[in-house]
């Protein structure tokens, strides 16, 4: 039945067109600064936020300075040798500065981690999927009426397999962008913690984590970059000239499953590569 047939390939024509477009959707999410994405009305309501815990911010550099300098000193007259309050003063003014100029320290570690991932983007090759072989389109328009309807089955299943996938690696992407905003809006509670000395570790993690999250993206674009070499030599289940067309479909739908999985696995598990192999 020509229908028919002409329906399975047109379902995995627009599989293959909706994996190219999600492709291009996330190396364009990728490659977009957090403070221009939608126009930058998201990242506006995290310089809200920002601005309305800064005073909470000040308010604990206060507080965490006495702490620190009554805890490091064991007596008050440690407290007027003249390095140590040259050294507290100094922290003092320089956690003021952070926190005067938080976002904009923000802002330049996006930037950074941005310009990684474009340079790793414009090395690859390209991230498309390649279509249905052209041998499996030939046997499924020379398939008889009850294999077509076997086969218009399996492309079903597949299909809703794929895109399901699709939809998770999509929404990874997207989640790491909301992980930002939300650790740059809480920025000035991080940053405070650089008044004192047993506090600083705090800060000094905050930062970590957030370029750690930042490079996050940079890990999901060299997944993609390497998966869109890897598929090209990657081995196919064996499809036999000989087997039958139900049997090539299945093959050639469980490699690509298999192959978007690997892709969706590396995308899920970043943040653990980045602790894993960076140590952040």
């Amino acid at each position: 039945m020509q229908w028919l047939s002409d329906s399975i390939l047109s379902m995995w024509d627009w599989v293959f067109g909706f994996w190219a477009d999600g492709m291009g959707m996330i190396q364009e999410i990728l490659t977009t600064s957090p403070d221009t994405l939608g126009g930058g009305v998201v990242w506006s309501t995290v310089r809200m936020i920002f601005s309305a815990i800064l005073g909470v911010g000040y308010a604990l550099v206060v507080l965490f300075f006495y702490m620190g300098l009554f805890k490091t000193t064991a007596q008050l007259a440690e407290l007027k040798r003249p390095e140590v309050a040259v050294i507290s003063l100094i922290r003092l003014i320089l956690t003021k500065i952070a926190l005067d100029n938080g976002l904009t320290i923000i802002t330049h570690i996006i930037q950074i981690c941005q310009s990684v991932i474009s340079a790793i983007f414009a090395s690859g090759a390209g991230l498309s999927q390649a279509g249905l072989p052209e041998e499996i389109r030939t046997a499924i328009v020379s398939a008889g009426f009850f294999n077509q309807l076997l086969l218009w089955l399996v492309t079903l299943i597949g299909i809703v397999v794929l895109v399901v996938i699709i939809a998770i690696i999509i929404m990874s992407v997207y989640g790491r962008f909301f992980k930002i905003f939300v650790a740059a809006s809480l920025a000035p509670l991080a940053l405070a913690t650089f008044s004192a000395q047993p506090t600083q570790r705090v800060g000094t993690s905050y930062l970590m984590s957030f370029v750690s999250l930042c490079l996050e993206g940079a890990m999901v674009a060299v997944a993609c970059v390497l998966y869109g070499a890897f598929v090209q030599v990657l081995p196919e289940f064996s499809i036999l000239e000989n087997a039958p067309v139900l049997v090539q479909l299945l093959a050639y739908c469980v490699s690509v499953i298999l192959q978007t999985s690997i892709l969706a696995g590396m995308i899920q598990g970043a943040d653990w590569l980045m602790q894993k192999f960076l140590g952040i």
